[in-house]
């Protein structure tokens, strides 16, 4: 696997969550409950996706893909606890 592509993929991960985590906070407006869920989901999928991609090519990360591997696994759960309890409390 190309370095470069070790690097980016896991930081573009760690981008678009934490976008869609920001966007949603400034959000005026109520999203239906089912919303929340479905984006939980989708963060989990992100969070799996890079421990299997760490897993499954282990030997061509370096130290610091390593790192942005546990950094975007660890906002996919953040970020999925946050849509779960956003959405306990949507009405």
């Amino acid at each position: 696997m190309d370095q470069t592509a070790g690097f980016l993929i896991p930081l573009a991960a760690i981008v678009i969550l934490l976008w869609l985590l920001w966007s949603d906070s400034i959000r005026q407006r109520a999203m239906p409950r089912p919303w929340f869920f479905f984006r939980a989901t989708l963060y989990l999928a992100v969070g799996a996706v890079m421990a299997w991609n760490g897993w499954r090519y282990g030997a061509a990360f370096t130290t610091m893909n390593w790192v942005l591997i546990g950094v975007a696994i660890a906002v996919a759960v953040v970020g999925a606890i946050y849509f779960v309890r956003r959405g306990r409390v949507a009405g």
